[in-house]
């Protein structure tokens, strides 16, 4: 390669800058010094003596390669200046016997917003794969409910049926018989607005809500304190950790404290004392919290079951089977998961863990 004109490389939009065989540069162009990677006191110094950084990198390889087998090259080089500021240059490398041409052109911003549109796809990702999960989840809730909510009224519908047949045939019957009767037919009718209200209840999740600044120490006491007066004549003592301040939606967020609370009075052992405790971890990424009882606990066979729409365990009398799916509904909208431990006779432990917001 022989460069007659350098006025020709001088007044290039790339910087330009020529190397001898032993690394010694022998021009560099306007644009190479208003680069200001270098510097202009570079000119006529060993570019490796310089730069330190040359051995071994990518650059490095690329110019012993053009001097040896006189092969060309480009790629994207990394630069640390100084004060540490990181700059990006295109770099293209060509030869001849004697010289090396290095143009070199500073692609810094167009890197950074490559890396900024990464960072945002990332972003995106993760609201695309929440929202799918979100989707996910609904769908399984809908099939949920309409295969529930078709049971639960067939079943009590027959009930009912049954019933005024009965009553239709009560001339064989005492007026005794014919109260009891009506009474059940009252009770299945109780039952069925609670499940209708329940229904109405877990579409509400979501709703008309923002995300806010809550204190949950703060939700946890006022949850606990109504609870208490709704069991009279139970003895609670409860043991919690402070919790911490987080953002979420305070509906929901309450929601979650007062079904599980409610379910640890609930489900304690008769003519006991109910002990419930309540601990708290957090880290930088995410909160949990965890409420424990010592009440009559459950198989952890069934621990997926307890969170599916009208599910009641085996032996339960008391409940409506949507409080704990409730609970999961309103963990999946802050993009969080619940996770039970129990043993029967032992206890159970419910714990919530939240990514931050």
């Amino acid at each position: 390669m022989v460069v007659t004109d350098l006025s020709i490389l001088d007044n290039l939009i790339e910087g330009v800058m020529v190397l001898d065989r032993s690394y010694h540069v022998t021009f560099m162009n306007k644009s190479a010094v208003a680069q200001n990677w270098f510097g202009e006191h570079l000119l006529h110094k060993n570019l490796r003596d310089e730069f330190p950084q040359l051995h071994n990198s990518r650059m490095h390889k690329g110019i012993e390669l053009a001097f040896t087998e006189r092969r060309s090259d480009r790629f994207v080089f990394e630069f640390t200046g100084d004060g540490g500021i990181i700059r990006f240059f295109d770099i293209s490398i060509y030869a001849d016997d004697d010289h090396v041409l290095l143009f070199t052109l500073d692609v810094t911003r167009q890197v950074e917003a490559e890396i900024v549109m990464k960072n945002e796809n990332s972003t995106l990702q993760r609201l695309v794969n929440n929202r799918t999960r979100h989707i996910q989840a609904k769908t399984r809730e809908l099939e949920e409910l309409t295969f529930s909510a078709s049971y639960e009224l067939n079943r009590s519908i027959r009930k009912l049926q049954n019933k005024f047949s009965n009553i239709k045939s009560g001339i064989r019957q005492t007026d005794e018989e014919l109260k009891n009767l009506l009474r059940e037919m009252d009770e299945e009718l109780i039952q069925m607005d609670k499940f209708i209200v329940g229904l109405r209840r877990l579409q509400d999740i979501g709703a008309n809500t923002s995300i806010s600044n809550l204190n949950l120490h703060q939700i946890y006491i006022e949850e606990r304190d109504k609870l208490v007066r709704e069991y009279p004549g139970k003895t609670v003592r409860f043991e919690s950790d402070l919790l911490p301040s987080v953002k979420g939606y305070e509906k929901e967020m309450r929601l979650i404290f007062r079904n599980l609370i409610d379910n640890a009075i609930k489900f304690s052992k008769p003519a006991e004392v109910c002990e419930v405790s309540i601990f708290a971890d957090s880290d930088d990424r995410e909160f949990s919290f965890t409420i424990q009882d010592m009440g009559i606990g459950f198989d952890e066979k069934y621990s997926e079951k307890i969170f599916l729409l009208f599910q009641k365990l085996t032996g339960t009398s008391f409940g409506n089977g949507i409080g704990l799916t409730k609970c999961r509904k309103a963990v999946e909208l802050h993009n969080g998961r619940i996770e039970v431990e129990s043993e029967p006779g032992t206890g159970s432990r419910f714990t919530v863990t939240i990514p931050r917001l």
